[in-house]
């Protein structure tokens, strides 16, 4: 009886097909380099036909039998798709390891066999580069991904754990099982918008403009991010945003109910949520009806907002939309997985128990360390680097259609960096938007709302006419600059918020 590990090839060179079914069965050294729910890939070593390092990337089945019967006939299984386009890649001359052999077990496991490519992860060799000296490795990464496109391809899982790169900067295209033949503009721009996202983390946003710059010629990058950015959200929200997964159901007495993040536990978000005992109370925001506090629990820091419904129709309108604490934490989540622009929702709790005023409570992680709308600058130039930093990182947003329907100071927390480049946190987090086209309308809402909260003695005039100058050349107005900047100031100043211009 055969060895149920033997593979059985469907493809392959002989020789080397034997030597690795030999190795396998005398306990050869193997390394895991990846291990996921229906996938693992590991590296073994094969001296036969030639010394070398091969890796073997595993699919097990995830299907019933007979779907797994149909895809197999119709070509359709995971590893089919990984093979064939493994080999039209190799062939067509680009970057990728080469297709050496493609079998099965008896236990219906599939594998790819390839050669080992690239020294180390492209994530790995970016946090090994300064920022400065990151250029060069963008550019040869700009010019695979249009190699790729040139030669009739879209990768379509492009983001920055399928890349790994050289000693030589050369880079490594993997995990090919969703490469597809197309020549359409609108399929290739969603590979940089996906490397794009999948870099954020990791990366600055001055440094994600750099790389951005090298995909100039694809047409409506922005757009092509939008799209990813909505489409991302709304799977993984469909997948993990219910109880069971990313949440847990919290509950409490005095007819509390509400949803907190799986990863901490309930009693600690509940009880900080009611905790009366409170470090800092901000005074009340909303006729009354908002109130802030920061809390702290051991090294951990946190806000509490309390809201009120305030009105009878409020109330009645929450019961169908869900309170505001409620509609806080679910948005905030949701843009979770597309940015980081929000300071991070942990738990709401909701109350409409007879007799009580329908209320709700919502947890955030503390973030930076002051209001803008309270940040004073220690010199002008230091007005001026806050100024271009806060401008980017509104533009970033919009540029990908991610707005704010009340992008006022005090709805931003800022962290000052010594000479590092400041942060900015959304924390009002119940008017987010996004991803969405967002129309030159609302983003000139959005800096009127801006300009106006911020008082004049803060923010000289040359220095929001260098912003807004700023704002333009990443995304352009379709009316003329100085027609756009006439129009901010009479609206900030009808605003009458902080804002008075009247600067000298």
């Amino acid at each position: 009886m055969r060895d149920g590990r033997t593979i059985r090839w469907i493809a392959g060179e002989s020789r080397r097909c034997a030597a690795i079914n030999v190795a396998r069965a005398n306990g050869a050294t193997s390394e895991r380099l990846h291990t996921g729910p229906h996938r693992w890939i590991e590296s073994l070593a094969v001296h036969a036909p030639e010394p070398q390092p091969l890796v073997l990337k595993w699919f097990a089945p995830r299907t019933p039998p007979i779907r797994q019967q149909r895809d197999r006939l119709l070509g359709r299984t995971a590893d089919a798709r990984e093979w064939r386009a493994l080999t039209a890649l190799h062939a067509a001359g680009l970057p990728v390891p080469e297709p050496l052999a493609w079998g099965r077990t008896m236990q219906g496991d599939r594998v790819v066999v390839m050669t080992h490519v690239g020294e180390a992860p492209l994530l790995e060799r970016l946090a090994d580069l300064p920022g400065e000296e990151r250029d060069p490795l963008f550019a040869r990464l700009a010019e695979t991904i249009r190699a790729l496109h040139e030669a009739g391809f879209v990768h379509g899982d492009l983001h920055a754990g399928n890349l790994r790169v050289s000693a030589a900067d050369d880079i490594h295209l993997l995990d090919l099982g969703r490469v597809r033949r197309t020549t359409r503009d609108v399929a290739r721009s969603q590979d940089p918008a996906h490397l794009l996202h999948s870099l954020v983390p990791v990366l600055p946003a001055a440094s994600l403009d750099t790389l951005a710059t090298h995909f100039a010629p694809y047409s409506r990058l922005d757009d092509a991010r939008r799209r990813f950015l909505a489409d991302h959200a709304r799977g993984r929200a469909r997948r993990f945003h219910r109880i069971g997964e990313d949440w847990q159901r919290l509950t409490a007495p005095g007819g509390w109910t509400g949803v907190g993040v799986r990863h901490l536990d309930a009693s600690l978000l509940t009880e900080a949520l009611l905790d009366a005992e409170a470090t800092h109370r901000e005074a009340p925001r909303r006729e009354g009806r908002v109130t802030i506090e920061g809390l702290e629990r051991g090294d951990a820091r946190w806000i509490r907002k309390h809201v009120d419904a305030g009105s009878l129709r409020r109330a009645i309108a929450d019961r169908g939309r869900g309170s505001t604490a409620a509609r806080a934490f679910r948005l905030g989540e949701r843009d979770r997985l597309v940015s980081e622009r929000a300071a991070p929702a942990l738990a709401f709790l909701e109350r409409r128990a007879p007799g009580h005023v329908p209320e709700s409570l919502l947890l955030l992680e503390s973030v930076g360390d002051v209001d803008l709308d309270a940040w004073r600058p220690a010199s002008p130039e230091e007005a001026k680097r806050l100024s271009a930093a806060l401008i980017d990182w509104l533009v970033g947003q919009h540029a990908q259609g991610l707005g704010h329907r009340d992008a006022k100071g005090g709805n931003v927390r800022v962290r000052l960096q010594g000479q590092g480049a400041p942060r900015f946190w959304w924390v009002d987090l119940e008017d987010l938007t996004g991803p969405a086209p967002l129309d030159e309308a609302a983003r000139l809402r959005a800096l009127v709302q801006l300009n106006a909260s911020i008082a004049d003695d803060v923010m000289a005039l040359d220095t929001r006419r260098d912003a807004l100058a700023r704002y333009h050349a990443r995304l352009p107005f379709s009316r003329d600059l100085a027609d756009v900047a006439k129009e901010i100031h009479a609206r900030s100043v009808a605003r009458h918020h902080r804002y008075r211009g009247a600067m000298p």
